[in-house]
């Protein structure tokens, strides 16, 4: 799955061979949470630079990140295993049109997702982008003035999410059948007028 991920984006984004190369922008693998957001749930962190994507989990569970490119009819789903750090390279302009989101299950077991969001937004960021879960939602951060202060990414529903929860949901309960009166074996019945034979005692001889 990751090497057609890899091969994926590098289809989108390559450019002719005599593109001058970038220096590599390596993402520094942060662990602490800024102030702002240290008391929140804090499941993932994702930066991405020019030439790297790099998710981050801090939970012991597993997630999922989702890459998308709608002009190009992309869709690639790559699992994010509890405590990984994935760092993955992009080739030259191969974050161009694409969108991620990040997919978490929520205390409850229902599938939660940050909704779409480019990857130019991240990619301006000078930090990572810490992913906080609610009870219904997952929601990214990016920090500002040393982290006193957070700037929420903007995002586009998730199409992902409503799908998946579908086809996991439990089978839906069938409607119980309409009720139909069921004569009870006495009704409706044509009565015996015939003389019930008895016992009787014969007479003394």
């Amino acid at each position: 799955m990751l090497l057609t991920l890899l091969h994926s984006i590098a289809l989108l984004g390559a450019a002719p061979h005599s593109a001058p190369s970038i220096a590599p922008q390596v993402p520094s693998p942060e662990s602490s949470l800024p102030g702002a957001i240290r008391s929140a749930d804090v499941p993932a962190q994702i930066q991405i630079t020019s030439t790297h994507f790099q998710a981050k989990s801090l939970v012991n569970e597993p997630q999922w990140i989702v890459f998308t490119n709608s002009e190009r009819g992309l869709v690639r789903v790559r699992g994010l295993r509890p405590f990984e750090c994935a760092l993955l390279p992009i080739p030259v302009s191969g974050a161009n049109g694409m969108s991620i989101e990040l997919i978490a299950r929520s205390v409850d077991g229902m599938l939660l997702s940050t909704g779409t969001f480019d990857c130019a937004q991240v990619e301006s960021a000078t930090t990572s982008v810490f992913i906080e879960r609610t009870k219904t939602t997952l929601a990214g951060w990016m920090p500002r003035h040393g982290g006193r202060s957070l700037t929420k990414v903007t995002t586009k529903r998730s199409l992902m999410v409503p799908a998946m929860n579908t086809s996991t949901a439990p089978a839906a309960v069938a409607a119980p059948a309409p009720h139909v009166p069921v004569p009870v074996p006495a009704e409706n019945r044509t009565r015996d007028k015939s003389r019930q034979l008895g016992k009787k005692k014969l007479p003394v001889i």
